[in-house]
């Protein structure tokens, strides 16, 4: 990978006036607020053919900073720097003219984005083709529906082959089969090299698709690093917005459950990390409450080598597979300073690789995950390696179908 900056952002700020003139004034003398901060010397560069990703809760200034790299807003202090043809998909429509086909607005993005007429003709009816609009691609886009508008957009910022990529979360309007389709372009834009900047709240997909993230919150840059890395970050800072928090290296939590720890066995209890596909798998998450407790729920979390969710459960699962919750582990109480220690079993039946284990101790108010906040969780509280099986499944998950051959 080249380290020439293809995009460097400089101590960029925003400030939105919430008034002007007189009305501007009368606030003042008034106490109230008359500007908006919404972010605070944002400083950082992607390297062309890098792939980083922007995260934050709601409110942190993603959104406002992606439109200013993409040009579509100016900072009001600071400054952007890019090098190469931008392929940009932000908020749904942006830039359309809803009078206009999907066809003439697909002619004219392309345009814009620095294809020539005669580039942007011969694009045309591949953004066509991937949109899957079909007929609809000639109607006015006054027409389209939320995902029509985000299968043109992200049809449109692909065809025209940029150097630089740049999408927002709206992926998230679209059907399942699209957004597969979308991260597959995705996937294939940073595999030949291409710039990839990426806003989601899909934390696999930021820890998949991406080298480096930006942690934002509230307008401030509150870290960038490996995208595992802030992706924890993010998580902690998401999953405990309205409670204190504590981090200490990979475990975050409210401090009322200590020590959180997760170790693998056999059927037989002997300690293995490394299992063949099909194995008996024995988890055990063990922790020690620092008050006493009750409500309480102790699950994992499997991810795959490219950091997908494999699997998540737990307690309250069982109980509620089994019952009426308030008959099982749910209503139990823990006390103070007792270590605390659970076992999950089950059949290892993965593909063959080396997944992460997450833990965690949640309180739940309700029996159903509503009412969740988080006492304790750990990113890589252990390694489960699994072998590869005689049988050579693809995938991530062996189903062990029974086979019946049906004669004529």
């Amino acid at each position: 990978m080249s380290f020439e900056p293809a995009i460097s952002v400089e101590n960029v700020s925003k400030t939105f006036r919430l008034s002007r003139g007189p009305a501007r004034i009368a606030a003042r003398l008034r106490g109230r607020k008359t500007d908006v901060e919404v972010l605070r010397d944002i400083s950082f560069t992607v390297a062309r053919g890098e792939s980083v990703g922007i995260v934050g809760v709601n409110g942190s200034g993603k959104s406002t900073i992606l439109q200013i790299i993409a040009g579509t807003m100016s900072p009001s202090s600071g400054s952007v720097t890019i090098n190469g043809r931008v392929g940009a998909i932000l908020e749904l429509g942006a830039g359309f003219n809803p009078e206009f086909s999907g066809r003439e607005n697909a002619l004219l993005g392309l345009k814009l984005m620095g294809s020539s007429t005669k580039e942007a003709l011969a694009a045309v009816d591949e953004v066509k083709e991937f949109s899957g609009l079909d007929e609809k691609f000639e109607y006015p886009v006054k027409t389209y529906s939320s995902g029509m508008y985000v299968r043109l957009a992200f049809s449109v910022a692909v065809a025209g082959i940029p150097d630089i990529l740049i999408v927002d979360e709206a992926l998230a309007v679209g059907d399942a089969a699209f957004q597969r389709k979308c991260y597959e372009k995705l996937a294939a834009v940073k595999a030949r090299g291409g710039t990839l900047l990426f806003v989601s709240h899909d934390e696999e997909a930021v820890r998949t698709l991406t080298d480096r993230a930006v942690l934002l919150h509230k307008g401030d840059m509150v870290a960038v690093g490996p995208s595992d890395a802030i992706a924890f970050r993010h998580r902690s800072m998401s999953l405990m917005e309205t409670q204190s928090q504590k981090i200490e290296g990979k475990m975050f939590g409210d401090g009322s459950v200590s020590d959180l720890t997760a170790s693998l066995s056999d059927a037989d209890g002997k300690s293995r990390t490394s299992f063949g596909s099909g194995e008996k798998v024995r988890l055990r998450i063990a922790f020690t409450p620092e008050r006493k407790l009750n409500n309480v729920n102790v699950g994992f979390r499997i991810r795959s080598p490219l950091g997908f969710k494999v699997y998540s459960g737990g307690t309250l699962n069982d109980d509620l597979n089994t019952g009426d919750p308030r008959n099982g582990f749910w209503k139990r109480w823990f006390d103070q300073g007792k270590r605390v220690e659970v076992d999950f079993e089950f059949d290892g039946r993965l593909g063959a690789g080396k997944y992460e284990i997450q833990a965690l101790v949640s309180h739940e108010l309700t029996p159903d995950y509503r009412a969740q906040s988080i006492l304790a969780w750990r990113d890589d509280a252990a390694v489960l390696e699994i072998h590869a099986s005689r049988s050579r499944f693809g995938g991530y998950f062996d189903l062990a179908p029974t086979v019946t051959f049906v004669e004529a």
